[in-house]
């Protein structure tokens, strides 16, 4: 699937700098261009799905989870258009991590993204309150404990998308692969906390 995604990257990026694009087409094509980046992480996610975690080591890098951050957040930006909110990060501390570099920016986008979707208003707070973590806490709409103790039932029966970007599902998938842990932290109607574990 990497060649042919590739090739529509490609030719997205080509008519887009070319001089006769007009400016009503380039929001289609900008559009054009994030499903791919979207089917791209999917493709990535797969595939270390399908090898074993010990076969992952030579992919591995070190990574500073806090210097990802401002790039994962300046790419996720255009989600709040036509909204008023805003993204704030917090986070002072390195957040060391060996891992795929492209596997952690997925997760904690795919994170950011859902919190983006599920609120209208208000500040999303991105900050590390234990070495290690990263807490995503968006003052959105919330989930009673029944809705998160359902959200946890289908991850475990796992071929189920539980909302936008590539699904939760999935990343509770790659915490297994990894080792990480991701919980939930809601209430109706006053916003959810994400936190992701990575040791």
């Amino acid at each position: 699937m990497r060649t042919p995604i590739a090739a529509m990257s490609g030719v997205t990026e080509v008519v887009l700098d070319h001089p006769d694009t007009t400016s009503a087409i380039k929001p289609h094509l900008l559009r054009s261009r994030r499903i791919i980046s979207q089917m791209e992480d999917l493709v990535e996610i797969l595939l270390a799905l399908a090898r074993a975690p010990d076969t992952l080591i030579n992919n591995n890098e070190n990574i500073d989870v806090r210097a990802e951050i401002p790039a994962i957040v300046a790419d996720h930006e255009y989600l709040c258009r036509g909204k008023d909110l805003l993204l704030a990060v917090e986070i002072e501390s390195p957040i060391p991590v060996v891992a795929p570099l492209h596997i952690v920016r997925v997760a904690i986008g795919n994170l950011v993204r859902n919190a983006i979707e599920n609120c209208d208003r208000g500040v999303i707070r991105i900050y590390s309150e234990h070495p290690g973590t990263i807490t995503i806490d968006d003052p959105g709409y919330g989930m009673s404990p029944v809705e998160i103790s359902r959200i946890y039932t289908q991850m475990a029966k796992s071929g189920q998308y539980i909302s936008g970007g590539i699904g939760i599902d999935l990343i509770i998938r790659i915490c297994t692969h990894f080792g990480w842990k991701l919980n939930f932290e809601s209430v109706a109607g006053k916003g959810t906390k994400a936190i992701l574990s990575f040791y």
